[in-house]
């Protein structure tokens, strides 16, 4: 794997993308099954294609939740590109999120029960994990769209006005968040079996693509 992630990385300034990976014939000399490599790096995808709609009820369900002042509160076709990106990409990160816990999302259009008590343990066992690694998720969406670090405000007052101009107060280390801010992505993380039944998920404990 290293030789295909070193490759990878010679083109990063462009993105890591699918169509960067090499041949199948290289990637058949440097990965242990061929075709096992890419129901790994594909699995998601099903899930990808539902991002859009997972992406407006995140929306939905958040517009209640925020400052009356907030000028996202609207309906998710009237925000900006930029918001819509950042609700997308939220949706995108959740698969890559339950991994981290052993968990994967498996479509059910027809039948979206409650999360089993395994899988309810497990989210809580993890859920600090989760949500470390969702504040570095959304850090990293951020810095790529050109927002900056910034005091942390006074008051909403000024915490809108560092937004207006492309500043956040969070983007710091995880450990370096108040605990206020770390509950809000701890938040996210309990909301996620919620969010994946509204795109027609649900959340299990065994890998779908196992041969098992």
């Amino acid at each position: 794997l290293e030789k295909i992630v070193r490759g990878l990385k010679e083109n990063e300034k462009h993105g890591l993308h699918r169509s960067a990976l090499p041949s199948n014939e290289v990637l058949a000399m440097n990965v242990k099954e061929l075709a096992g490599f890419k129901t790994i790096m594909n699995r998601n995808r099903q899930f990808q294609e539902y991002a859009e709609k997972l992406a407006r009820a995140i929306h939905d369900f958040y517009v209640p939740l925020a400052d009356p002042n907030n000028p996202n509160r609207k309906d998710f076709d009237e925000l900006s590109v930029e918001i819509k990106a950042d609700n997308r990409a939220a949706a995108l990160r959740i698969p890559l999120l339950l991994e981290l816990a052993g968990l994967y999302l498996v479509y059910s259009p027809n039948n979206t029960p409650a999360i089993s008590e395994e899988v309810k343990f497990i989210l809580e066992k993890h859920e600090e994990l989760m949500a470390e690694e969702e504040h570095n998720h959304w850090m990293a969406h951020k810095l790529a769209s050109g927002w900056k670090k910034a005091p942390h405000p006074k008051d909403k007052a000024e915490e809108r006005q560092q937004r207006s101009q492309r500043l956040h107060y969070c983007l710091v280390p995880y450990d370096k968040l108040d605990d206020a801010d770390k509950e809000k992505d701890r938040n996210n993380v309990r909301k996620f079996p919620e969010m994946a039944q509204l795109a027609k998920f649900m959340i299990v404990s065994h890998n779908p693509n196992s041969k098992r």
